[in-house]
């Protein structure tokens, strides 16, 4: 099962990605004409250190909120496109559970299981902007 893996995992992601790559390439261009990187090229800071340094610290805060949800369109789209790639997985033995069998318990215990990865990953992301914008950690200091 795991050799026809990739191809779930690229039909996934390839919707999300287009969108975060048009939406980081808009921050920044957004963010490279502000002052404050005008003013550190001034200073002398140049090129790759900083497009790092400054306008991607702020364009990346949006991407990793849109991060969060992405994952969570993952795992809703997850069962549809495990049926009809015809992979058994979670969202093929939860549809089962609910439509043929009857099984509640099962049933639960998945969408717990779901519920509860979404939960950790949502919280992760946040975690991860609180790192990356000190905007945000400075807010959360306070």
């Amino acid at each position: 099962m795991l050799k026809h893996a990739w191809l779930a995992v690229f039909i996934l992601g390839w919707s999300a990605t287009a969108f975060a790559l048009q939406t980081v390439r808009a921050l920044m261009s957004d963010e490279i004409g502000k002052l404050y990187v005008t003013a550190a090229a001034a200073r002398g800071i140049y090129g790759p250190r900083l497009l790092w340094r400054y306008p991607a610290r702020h364009a990346l805060g949006p991407i990793v909120n849109s991060l969060g949800f992405d994952l969570n369109r993952i795992f809703n789209e997850l069962p549809i496109v495990a049926l009809i790639l015809t992979l058994t997985e979670a969202g093929s033995l939860l549809l089962e559970a609910l439509a043929r069998s009857n099984d509640q318990q099962l049933a639960g215990a998945i969408i717990f299981l779901l519920t509860a990865a979404i939960v950790t990953l949502n919280f992760a992301t946040d975690i991860l902007l609180a790192v990356i914008d000190p905007r945000v950690r400075k807010s959360i200091l306070r």
